[in-house]
């Protein structure tokens, strides 16, 4: 993972996609695996300044398989449901997150804060 997110910041995504695939391909176990695509979805997602392009879903869709309780997995399959005009899904998805997360976990108040500027930011029905 370390040598994937090396290549996205040198620019060199051909050998960050080959790293990537490498990597996946001789991951012991599926939780390794799942780990593995939610790194390289995090990269691809961080190089595009937050926006989850088809590769970084594919990748979380990956991790998810995975690790399907993973909350960071589960956030950024909310992000791109956010980003594709689904607010309603990513908002149920967020507060599900919200809810199944423990109390003291550190990214809870990102994600209360990207729950509320979403929920402020959707569209009303008329």
């Amino acid at each position: 993972t370390l040598l994937i997110r090396l290549y996205r910041r040198l620019d060199r995504g051909a050998d960050a996609d080959a790293a990537f695939a490498t990597a996946l391909r001789t991951a012991p176990d599926a939780a390794k695996r799942g780990a593995i695509a939610l790194a390289y979805g995090e990269a691809l997602t961080g190089v595009e300044k937050g926006i989850v392009t088809p590769a970084a879903k594919a990748a979380f869709d990956v991790a998810l398989t995975s690790l399907p309780g993973d909350p960071a997995a589960r956030y950024y399959r909310g992000l791109w449901l956010a980003q594709s005009g689904d607010v309603a899904g990513a908002l149920a998805l967020w507060r599900a997150i919200e809810k199944d997360g423990p109390a003291d976990a550190p990214w809870r108040e990102k994600l209360k804060s990207d729950i509320e500027r979403l929920a402020r930011e959707a569209p009303r029905p008329r």
